[in-house]
C-alpha cells in the first residue's frame, strides 16, 4: 500500500496524473486559459506544472534536445517570419491520444519579414 496524502492507496490501484487540470490550474499558471508565452521569460513561473515530457525516472530521455531544438527552431522562425492570429478564432483544445491539438487547426497569417521590420 502507498500513503498519499493522508489517504491509503491500495496496491494494484491505477493512479491517473490529470495533465490537463494541472496545467489549467491558476494556481499553477496565471491566468492558465490564456495564449501567454511571456509567462516563461518571468522567474516566478511554476515549471514544473508543464510536463510535456512526464516527469520523474520514466520521464522523456530527450527533453533537454527537444527543448533546445525548438528553442533555436523557434528563434530562426521568429527572426524571418512574423505570425498573427486570425480575428475572431476561438481555441478549442480536443484530445488527440495523449496530446492536446486544437480543433480544426491553428489559421496564422504569416508574413516574411524585412530587415526595416527587425
Amino acid at each position: 500500500p502507498l500513503e498519499l496524502d493522508g489517504v491509503l492507496v491500495p496496491e494494484g490501484t491505477y493512479l491517473y496524473i490529470p495533465i490537463w487540470i494541472i496545467q489549467r490550474d491558476a494556481q499553477n499558471f496565471e491566468k492558465p486559459e490564456t495564449f501567454l508565452p511571456e509567462r516563461w521569460l518571468r522567474d516566478d513561473v511554476n515549471r514544473d506544472a508543464f510536463v510535456a515530457f512526464s516527469a520523474g525516472a520514466r520521464s522523456c530521455p530527450g527533453q533537454r534536445f527537444a527543448m533546445m531544438e525548438m528553442t533555436l527552431s523557434l528563434a530562426v522562425l521568429l527572426r524571418n517570419f512574423k505570425f498573427d492570429g486570425v480575428e475572431g478564432y476561438v481555441l478549442t483544445p480536443q484530445r488527440e491520444g495523449l496530446t492536446l491539438e486544437p480543433k480544426g487547426g491553428m489559421p496564422m497569417i504569416i508574413r516574411r519579414r524585412t530587415t526595416s521590420s527587425l
